[in-house]
């Protein structure tokens, strides 16, 4: 999956030259959305998130990851445990069980993978979509 990510036309968007909150908005958006789990943010989070588990787990615990391959060091700090990313709306999975939003999202992923044995439409990959708070969208 890639993005094209549009700037604007009446700056540079570098590190160098930062005169508009918007071109810094657009620059900064392009390093988030690398999930680049060795940047400084993710670095910090995945300790503290390690750490805390670290307290906290039990045996037959689930660990429910959101942020696909930028969260794997979690999941790679505890291997006794069961890591599920949830949710996934996005490329970069990692882990043996996926929850997806969608049956065409689900296929799209497989799809991506060139070696079959990566993936092979576990039974234990599940479809759930999103839910929504019915009380915020009153008729």
């Amino acid at each position: 999956m890639r993005f094209h990510v549009i700037s604007l036309p009446h700056t540079q968007t570098t590190k160098e030259y930062v005169n508009c909150a918007y071109t810094e908005k657009v620059r900064r958006f392009c390093m988030m959305m690398k999930f680049n789990n060795e940047l400084p943010h993710w670095q910090i989070f995945n300790g503290k998130a390690i750490e805390e588990l670290g307290r906290r787990l039990e045996k037959k615990d689930f660990i429910c990851l959101i942020g696909g391959a930028s969260q794997e060091p979690i999941a790679k700090a505890y291997p006794n445990h069961i890591s599920v990313e949830f949710g996934v709306g996005y490329g970069g999975v990692f882990s043996k069980f996926k929850v997806f939003e969608s049956y065409a999202w689900m296929h799209s992923i497989y799809a991506m993978f060139k070696n079959p044995t990566m993936v092979d439409g576990n039974f234990y990959d599940a479809v759930i979509p999103g839910y929504l708070e019915p009380e915020m969208f009153p008729l």
